[in-house]
């Protein structure tokens, strides 16, 4: 019985130190955090929400086989691929590489782009409707947006202003937004 009580013991010893530890690892972890710019913190943000959003998808998929299209799933590989570079631009601390993230961004609009395109023209040749070709041209002329939007964005290189970039963004998201307004 005594050396029962004296394992609980020794247990209830071990645990209430490894709380404090965690305890105290939480509150360097808190601090880290707070001692970084909101920017940081929010592009970190970004990051997390974007891989659990992947992993969800990809362990739905594990339970129920191609509930989600590869598509989709490479649309979701994507965005952690955007916020990481966003977050290590904003790491950095300084806005000079922030072209070449914006860049990127626009690499992987016409990624996502081409595989709705090739989906779409599969569909037609699978089931060639009127609604489906059309879904298809429309695609197409999606991609060569997309791959617009990219020379575009060459074109405006490093030595154009902040403003001219965000006047860019904000005319993608502008289009983004009807796209979705269309979608529902």
């Amino acid at each position: 019985m005594r050396k029962l009580n004296l394992a609980l013991a020794t247990l209830f010893a071990i645990g209430t130190g490894f709380s404090l530890w965690n305890l105290q690892a939480q509150d360097a972890v808190k601090t880290v955090e707070h001692s970084e710019n909101v920017d940081v913190r929010i592009a970190r943000a970004h990051v997390e929400l974007a891989k659990l959003d992947l992993r969800r998808a990809q362990e739905a998929n594990e339970r129920i086989p191609l509930l989600f299209s590869e598509e989709y799933l490479e649309k979701l590989r994507l965005h952690v691929t955007i916020d990481q570079a966003r977050l290590e631009e904003c790491l950095k601390q300084d806005h000079s590489d922030s072209h070449n993230v914006w860049l990127r961004g626009a690499q992987a609009s016409v990624q996502l782009a081409e595989a709705d395109f090739t989906a779409a023209r599969a569909l037609y040749k699978d089931t060639p409707t009127e609604a489906n070709l059309l879904r298809a041209q429309r695609a197409e002329i999606v991609v060569n947006l997309s791959r617009l939007n990219v020379e575009k964005m060459k074109q405006l290189g490093e030595t154009e202003t902040y403003i001219a970039h965000l006047q860019f963004q904000i005319d993608q998201l502008q289009h983004q937004v009807l796209e979705l307004q269309m979608k529902h």
